[in-house]
């Protein structure tokens, strides 16, 4: 595989290191951009409040100025040069008309889900424009014959000079109020272990009693995707609180942890059916026989090359290829 399309949620950068991990495996990597109306995402609340005020008292949508330059950046990709293999990650962030126009230049095309397919229940329109789509959430399986499995990948983090504070475990993400109580649970736990950290939650989600000092909220934390990996390979503790009424996939954080050789604590009590599941490397809360302490006290058991090899993005990709 040469030159790859890569339509992908963009907010947080994680379109970047894709495009790296591609670049690094000598894989052209050309990423889509979003401009349309129903995928249109503000850069940050200020961009939000001046549109607000245009169109209040000068009816002039900038809005609409923001969606016509995102459209112009679409229009200057080539679809005239032809690409192995377009993968589109959330394919529900396209349009029909952008799935067939990114089509004509690809050999190959692959949607992905990385998210459970009833939290964006769209995506079943979007199933048969692809050649082959993948969800990473076993238990969709079910809900169309066409649909194939696939787990998420290991991305490496590209160099990058930033403050942040060292931290014993890492954790940043949304979460609901049963999320939320979990996390509260296992901070408790690392708390009595002597472990120093934050947590960074976007908000408490409503009916949350409990306030733990190391959970605090950051609806920006401005932290990048790429940065995130940056945290995590510095960190001696990854934490992963999945929502079981969504998916029950494995996040990205299974694999970070691997990528860097971090101890994991989980929720996602999926991971016992991986082959890249050890005792030792990932504790699965209520599940897990032993105690955390002792799990903590525990050396990370290196896992064979021939299982986490494959995990790799470059790796990962090379199925699409047939």
């Amino acid at each position: 595989m040469k030159k790859v399309l890569l339509s992908i949620p963009t907010q947080n950068g994680i379109c970047d290191v894709i495009r790296h991990n591609l670049e690094e495996a000598g894989i052209e990597c050309v990423v889509l951009p979003l401009g349309t109306c129903h995928q249109f995402k503000y850069p940050n609340q200020f961009i939000r409040f001046l549109n607000f005020l245009s169109k209040t008292f000068f009816r002039f949508n900038f809005k609409s100025i923001l969606i016509s330059r995102s459209r112009k950046k679409w229009e200057l990709i080539n679809f005239r040069q032809k690409y192995d293999l377009l993968l589109a990650i959330r394919p529900d962030l396209m349009t029909p008309e952008q799935i067939r126009l990114a089509k004509s230049a690809c050999r190959k095309t692959v949607g992905y889900q990385w998210d459970g397919l009833e939290r964006f229940p769209d995506i079943y329109k979007y199933i048969d424009y692809f050649d082959d789509f993948y969800v990473f959430d076993k238990n969709d399986l079910t809900k169309k014959p066409k649909l194939k499995f696939k787990t998420n990948f290991r991305l490496k983090p590209f160099d990058e000079d930033f403050g942040f504070t060292l931290s014993d475990a890492h954790f940043i993400g949304e979460v609901d109020l049963h999320r939320y109580n979990s996390l509260v649970e296992i901070a408790n736990y690392l708390t009595g272990f002597g472990l120093k950290f934050i947590f960074y939650i976007t908000e408490y989600p409503r009916g949350a009693v409990k306030k733990h000092p190391s959970i605090r909220v950051s609806k920006n934390p401005r932290i990048t995707y790429n940065q995130n990996l940056l945290i995590a390979k510095s960190t001696k503790v990854i934490v992963d609180i999945n929502d079981k009424k969504l998916h029950t996939g494995l996040s990205l954080r299974f694999f970070e942890a691997m990528e860097f050789q971090k101890k994991l604590i989980t929720t996602n009590k999926e991971i016992f059916d991986y082959d890249f599941y050890h005792p030792n490397n990932i504790y699965v809360y209520g599940h897990s026989t032993m105690s955390m302490e002792a799990f903590l006290s525990l050396p990370y058991n290196e896992i064979e090359s021939e299982i986490t090899d494959k995990y790799k993005l470059n790796e990962w990709i090379k199925e699409f290829e047939s």
